[in-house]
């Protein structure tokens, strides 16, 4: 006899992916199978929407609760498109053991997460060895890094300082000044009205010698190279002494990243056998929770609206291979 579903019930028919037309003409086993499977889903979709909003706030960076609320809202139609797979499986080994795997993998990383969040104190505790490590680890990297700058720096300072010592050498064997002779000559004209030449008169003048002026650029020149090595060399100095104060601030200041926190969850599970106790506990009430649905579905034997698809898959199967046989018969005459 059909009943009249409810908008509930439709509900609850369009999230695990039943058709609410079957449904409405099988007995109370199949209304109850969907309310397990709903109530299943809900759970997991509750846990996983959490998760997705703690991930979202304390990993990816987005403070706004609307923007939180999105991640939270993708992980939770992740877990119902999974979990409405298995439901609408007919079943097979593959499956189960996939959705088993899936369940583990799940587990594992939701379990490290809410460790991640619930022991926030202590992993913190943790990042500050980590962090130290990690700074007695950068530290003689940036140092060798500097040291290899001042010693390109002086290198650089030695080789300038012999090309100024030549060129002292070449500004000492040359004189500053060269005379320049100007020769002149004195003339008039005599009584037929010809020019004719009456005197010559010899002008001596000092100018600056032009090799020792470029000489004395060339040095300038390299002598303010020397200037701007020399500060550059005082600056790497006073970098090298500041060094580990400038790391050590920029790790303190630094986002702790997931990765980083795993790793100190990891030692926190090491040293402390409550937290790999409470860790293993977790991990093990949501692998049960993630294996609900795939439970439900083969655990129990199948109820009227799954006996009913196959039934109408079977039938539609027979008529199918009785048409394929027709239509061979009819090509056999």
């Amino acid at each position: 006899m059909e009943q009249k579903l409810t908008k509930l019930q439709r509900l609850g028919c369009w999230l695990i992916g039943w058709n609410p037309e079957i449904l409405a003409n099988c007995r109370e086993s199949s209304f109850r199978s969907m309310k397990k499977y709903i109530s299943a889903m809900i759970i997991l979709a509750f846990i996983w929407g959490v998760i997705g909003f703690c991930f979202a706030e304390r990993y990816i960076g987005i403070e706004s609760w609307y923007g939180q609320s999105i991640v939270a809202a993708v992980f939770i139609i992740i877990i119902f498109c999974i979990e409405r797979f298995i439901i609408l499986n007919d079943g097979g080994k593959s499956v189960f053991v996939f959705r088993i795997v899936l369940a583990l993998l799940m587990s594992g990383l939701g379990s490290t997460i809410f460790d991640q969040l619930i022991f926030k104190r202590d992993v913190d505790v943790i990042m500050k060895e980590v962090r130290t490590e990690q700074i007695n680890i950068e530290v003689p990297k940036r140092m060798m890094i500097i040291d290899a700058e001042i010693k390109a720096t002086s290198m650089q300072l030695d080789s300038i300082g012999l090309e100024i010592n030549k060129v002292n050498e070449k500004i000492t064997r040359t004189p500053p000044t060269t005379n320049s002779t100007t020769i002149g000559s004195t003339t008039e004209r005599d009584s037929t009205g010809k020019i004719v030449v009456t005197g010559r008169n010899v002008t001596k003048t000092e100018i600056i010698n032009p090799v020792f002026e470029q000489f004395a650029k060339e040095r300038e020149m390299l002598s303010k190279e020397i200037d701007k090595l020399t500060e550059k060399k005082e600056k790497l100095f006073e970098k090298k002494l500041s060094i580990e104060k400038e790391v050590r601030n920029e790790f303190e200041n630094m986002e702790p990243g997931f990765l980083e926190e795993l790793k100190a969850l990891f030692i926190l599970l090491r040293r402390e056998n409550v937290a790999l106790i409470f860790y293993i506990a977790l991990f093990a009430f949501l692998t049960s929770i993630e294996l609900l649905v795939l439970l439900s579905k083969w655990g129990e034997k199948k109820c009227d609206y799954e006996l009913t698809v196959e039934s109408q898959r079977n039938i539609r199967e027979e008529k199918l291979k009785n048409s394929e046989k027709a239509i061979l018969r009819n090509d056999s005459k």
